[in-house]
């Protein structure tokens, strides 16, 4: 499909505490120790991830890169990988959010570990993500998709200026809830 950005996005973004990088594939072990925390996928309609599906996860993350010019960064906090945040190509309607009118989205995602849960790291790294992604002059809408039990998600997505736009039959394979950045 080619870049989906007007320029370039950095390689690194750093902030007063965090690093957010683009992958490697190192990050193998730390992305399924994340994602397969049962604590962190409590809301994931699928559950924690094996390391089969952690893998193909990161895998789809640096094609996602290579091929748009822009994916979910590694947010690493006093060294150590501690989740990972960014947005990524959606086309809609798909087979994982049927039923909606096609569109061009920018999917925002959030992972951590819980180790940095209730210490501001996740919003700092939001944050810092959007702000790259908007400043590269992306043309396309930025959600956050969740489940509508999934208050954390919820509150950060408003945290970092979301507002809910719509709620979906199914993303994922669970009843879900839009959330959009405003115009």
């Amino acid at each position: 499909m080619g870049a989906l950005t007007a320029r370039t996005m950095p390689t690194e973004i750093r902030t007063s505490r965090l690093l957010l990088r683009r992958p490697v594939p190192g990050d193998a072990d730390a992305v399924n120790a994340i994602e397969g925390d049962p604590r962190t996928a409590r809301f994931r309609p699928d559950g924690p991830m094996d390391r089969g599906r952690s893998d193909a996860y990161l895998a789809a993350h640096l094609a996602d890169w290579e091929d748009d010019g822009l994916g979910y960064w590694m947010v690493e906090a006093g060294g150590a990988l501690v989740g990972f945040t960014g947005q990524r190509r959606l086309d809609v309607p798909t087979d994982l959010l049927p039923g909606v009118e096609p569109e061009g989205l920018l999917n925002t995602y959030w992972r951590f570990s819980p180790a940095v849960w209730g210490a501001g790291v996740p919003t700092e790294a939001v944050r810092a993500a959007l702000a790259a992604t908007l400043e590269a002059g992306v043309e396309r809408p930025v959600v956050a998709i969740t489940t509508p039990d999934n208050t954390p998600s919820r509150r950060m997505a408003e945290r970092v200026g979301m507002r809910l736009h719509r709620e979906v039959a199914r993303a994922w394979g669970a009843p879900s809830v839009e959330y959009r950045l405003p115009a």
